[in-house]
Formats: C-alpha cells, structure tokens, sequence
C-alpha cells in the first residue's frame, strides 16, 4: 500500500526587512563584512538557523532593496527576494499574491519583520508588525520554535 504525503501549506507568511536584521556569517565577502561591522547592518537574526528551523511551517521572503540581504555561501539568498517595487508596501502586497498564487488561499497569519518602525508599510499591506528584536520569542509565543 502507497501512503500518499499530504502536502504541508505554510501557514504563516514572513516577509523581512534586511539592514539591522540580520547576521553578518563567517563566509560573507571581506567588503560585506566590513559594511556589516559598520553598526546599521549587522542585526540579531541567524537567517539559515531561522530557515531551518521553520522553513517548512512558513513561506518566507526578503522585501528590502538593500544587497546585504542573507545568502548562502554560493552567494544565493537565503530566502527569496521581492524588492522591485516602488515601496515597502507594494513589495509586501506582491508576497501575499505570490502566496496565493503557490498554495491557492490566504496564509492564517502575514508578519513584517523590521527594525525601521514603518508600521504604516506593514498596516496598509495588513500585515503585522514584529520588531526584529522581538522575532525568536515571538516564534516561540505561537509554538514555531
């Protein structure tokens, strides 16, 4: 007997920011690293340890038009990239559609996650704001982590 896989639907929709999100890794170019020990680009986030531990429980992208989003050591992002729009809001607007395009109905939940306080960016797309450095125990408040 075959037992068919249930496909998972991501509940959760996470869209970041990127400057003051994210950690600067190990094998970043010396430029890049420079830039992110320049104190407005380095942040609290570990972006492959967040993909890994919910990568698969949420659809997740990058919605700044900064370069020094998270990438893996061949240099592609970590997470896809929604930046080219005229503004936070467009670019927020365009992940919700790209997840009703993939899984056919609306995620249970839609998350900004910044440190810019662009409440309104968030708000108008009818996502909630999460303060980068309130992400991680908010993951484990919803029982992610």
């Amino acid at each position: 007997m075959i037992k068919m896989l249930k496909n998972v639907i991501p509940e959760i929709l996470i869209c970041f920011d990127t400057d003051g999100i994210f950690r600067c890794m190990d094998f970043y170019s010396d430029g890049d690293k420079e830039w992110f020990d320049s104190g407005h680009i380095q942040g609290p986030l570990d972006a492959p340890h967040i993909n890994f531990q919910i990568g698969e429980k949420c659809d997740m992208y990058i919605v700044s038009e900064s370069p020094f989003y998270p990438k893996r050591p061949d240099g592609t992002p970590v997470f896809p990239i929604q930046n080219d729009l005229p503004s936070r809001y467009l670019n927020l607007q365009e992940c919700y559609n790209k997840y009703w395009e993939k899984y056919e109905q609306d995620p249970k939940e839609m998350w900004y996650v910044s440190d810019n306080g662009d409440y309104n960016e968030a708000s108008k797309a009818e996502f909630t704001y999460i303060r980068h450095d309130r992400f991680m125990h908010h993951l484990k408040a919803v029982g992610l982590t």
